[in-house]
C-alpha cells in the first residue's frame, strides 16, 4: 500500500516564490512526556540551528497509548526557486489490534512542509497549524470488530476480496504468503479515485486501520484523503467497510484560521 507516501514525494516538490528560506533544523529529535497541543508546543531547544533550505520540514507523532510527543524539525537542502508558495498538511490517524483482541492501539502523525515564511517550522508555526487541525476517530468503538485476529489464519476461508481500478501497483492474493485482507480506498474531493483491495504478506505487522489525509493549502481541490484497512474475517476487505474507516473519523483543516495572520 504505497499510496500515502507516493502522495507526499508528489505533493512535496513543489518550488516557492522566493529567492532563499530560513528552515529550523535539529540534529536529534525531541520527545515529549505529553500530548502535545497547540497551546504546548515547547521552544526549540538551543542545540537546533537555522539554515537556508528549500522548503521547511517538521513532523508530530502521537504515541496516544503512553500519553508521549516526538517531533523533529528539518529543512530541505537547496535554494529556493521563483515559483508560488505551497504548504502541505499530511495527517495519519493509525490504530492496531492489541494481542487482547479486543483493544486498538493508537498513534497520530503530522507531516508539514512549508515555503510560505521563514523559519515557518518554529513553535508559532507549529502553534498555528495545530489550531487549524481537528483530528477526532471513533475506531475503536466502529471499527475494531472488523479487526480481531484470526489464528491460524486460513487465507481460503477469509475470501479476500481481490479488486482495482488504480495505476497503484495491486498485486493478486498469494495464497501461500497471505496474513491478511487489505483494502485501500483513496479519493479526491470526495470522490472515490482509486481502490486496491487484495491480501498482505506482512506476518509481523497485527491488523490495523488507517485514515491519511493530506491538504495543499494553495489549492484545496488537490487533498487527497485515503482509508486503509488491514483485516482477517471473511470478506472484511470491502469498500462498505473502507466507507466505515472514512465515516468512523475526522481530519479537517481550516484554512481561514491557519492564514488570518
Amino acid at each position: 500500500m504505497m499510496f500515502p507516501t507516493i502522495a507526499l514525494l508528489f505533493l512535496s516538490t513543489a518550488p516557492v516564490l522566493i529567492s532563499s528560506l530560513q528552515c529550523n533544523v535539529c540534529r536529534d529529535g525531541i520527545r515529549l512526556n505529553y500530548t502535545m497541543t497547540s497551546t504546548t508546543v515547547p521552544p526549540l531547544p538551543s542545540d537546533c540551528a537555522v539554515i537556508t533550505a528549500s522548503r521547511c520540514w517538521a513532523s508530530i507523532f502521537w504515541e496516544l497509548d503512553f500519553n508521549r510527543t516526538f517531533l523533529e524539525f528539518h529543512g530541505r537542502p537547496g535554494m529556493a526557486i521563483n515559483a508560488p508558495s505551497r504548504d502541505v498538511v499530511s495527517v495519519r490517524i493509525v490504530k492496531g489490534m492489541e494481542r487482547n483482541n479486543q483493544t486498538l492501539s493508537s498513534g497520530r502523525e503530522v507531516i508539514y512542509e512549508c515555503d510560505s515564511s521563514d523559519k515557518c517550522n518554529d513553535q508559532a508555526g507549529l502553534e498555528k497549524l495545530l489550531s487549524s487541525l481537528v483530528v477526532e476517530d471513533q475506531f475503536q468503538q466502529e471499527v475494531a470488530p472488523l479487526l480481531k485476529i484470526v489464528s491460524p489464519f486460513d487465507i481460503r476461508a477469509a475470501d479476500c476480496l481481490y479488486f482495482h481500478n488504480t495505476t497503484f501497483r495491486c498485486p493478486p492474493p498469494d495464497l501461500r504468503r497471505c496474513h491478511r485482507c487489505t483494502i485501500e480506498v483513496g479519493q479526491q474531493t470526495s470522490l472515490i479515485e482509486h481502490v486496491c483491495a487484495t491480501c498482505e504478506v506482512d506476518e509481523v505487522r497485527e491488523n490495523f486501520v488507517e485514515r491519511f489525509k493530506t491538504f495543499v493549502l494553495s489549492n484545496r481541490t488537490e487533498d487527497i484523503d485515503v482509508a486503509v484497512l488491514g483485516c482477517q474475517l471473511k470478506g472484511c476487505n470491502s469498500v462498505n467497510n473502507a466507507n466505515i474507516v472514512y465515516k468512523a473519523s475526522q481530519i479537517t483543516f481550516n484554512s481561514d484560521e491557519y492564514f488570518k495572520n
